[in-house]
């Protein structure tokens, strides 16, 4: 039996302050692993509580 864990990768929409991938992160699992890779967020001051709170700068900003 393999013991290597299959990866989830996830994109963090509508991110607000990083609510999903506080649970993603807390997440134990022998059979998957979970990988964030990246966010988007409009509103300016939930992007900049979300790059401090889970010190990522992997944003995907969108304005119209």
């Amino acid at each position: 039996m393999s013991s290597k864990k299959e990866t989830i990768k996830y994109f963090d929409m509508f991110a607000g302050i990083g609510g999903f991938k506080v649970a993603a992160d807390s997440i134990t699992n022998k059979k998957f692993k979970f990988d964030h890779v990246a966010y988007c967020e409009i509103d300016e001051q939930a992007r900049k509580l979300y790059e401090a709170a889970h010190k990522s700068k992997k944003a995907q900003v969108i304005v119209d």
